[in-house]
């Protein structure tokens, strides 16, 4: 893992690309931190990943999702900007699929 900042929340990403910089890393979806908030003793007693890597993970991910909405939208009747955040990972267009911060 590499340490590498989205938005201005630093994160752990799945390494980056040959020869490339944190600028190019590859982002994991956030289900997958999630996984070990819930799963692992370990994770969510640590300072490190309880105290900062959890909160800015969630932080990062509204920032994704408010990039790709505008203020008008919805989900059903409710106005969605800022409020929506968690790339999960599930049926895709033609297979399995895992998104993440920059591949939605």
């Amino acid at each position: 893992p590499v340490i590498a900042s989205f938005a201005g929340e630093e994160l752990l990403t799945g390494g980056c690309s040959p020869n490339q910089g944190p600028d190019k890393s590859h982002f994991v979806s956030s289900f997958a931190v999630q996984f070990n908030w819930f799963l692992t003793r370990g994770f969510n007693s640590n300072p490190f990943y309880a105290d900062h890597l959890f909160p800015n993970w969630m932080l990062a991910d509204v920032k994704y999702s408010d990039s790709l909405l505008n203020e008008s939208s919805k989900v059903g009747d409710k106005y969605v900007k800022g409020r929506l955040w968690g790339n999960g990972a599930g049926p895709g267009l033609e297979t399995y699929y895992v998104p993440g911060i920059g591949r939605n």
